[in-house]
């Protein structure tokens, strides 16, 4: 299994966009086949830093384990409300 994130820590630059995003999928589709690849809807935008704190802490307890510093998601997508922007952007690039 592969996954793309579009937590910061996983991105390829502080500002990446949803274009950057589309590119992780992109790439992903011609190394595995399109067919093969899968989009998860579990965004956390809006959520608080007490949320953050309780996934990444080892379920709030414990030392600290991925920073995501202040600036987390795509600067270019807000929310779950979008999610239907991600495949109109995939199918502008020829994918299914």
């Amino acid at each position: 299994m592969m996954a793309s994130s579009v937590l910061s820590p996983f991105r390829r630059r502080p500002e990446s966009s949803l274009d950057d995003y589309f590119d992780a999928v992109e790439h992903f589709a011609k190394v595995v086949g399109e067919d093969k690849v899968g989009i998860g809807s579990d965004m956390t935008v809006g959520q608080t830093s007490a949320f953050f704190d309780y996934i990444f802490r080892g379920r709030g307890a414990g030392r600290r384990l991925l920073d995501l510093g202040d600036d987390h998601h795509l600067s270019d997508f807000l929310g779950l409300s979008e999610f239907s922007r991600i495949p109109v952007g995939l199918r502008s690039r020829g994918l299914e």
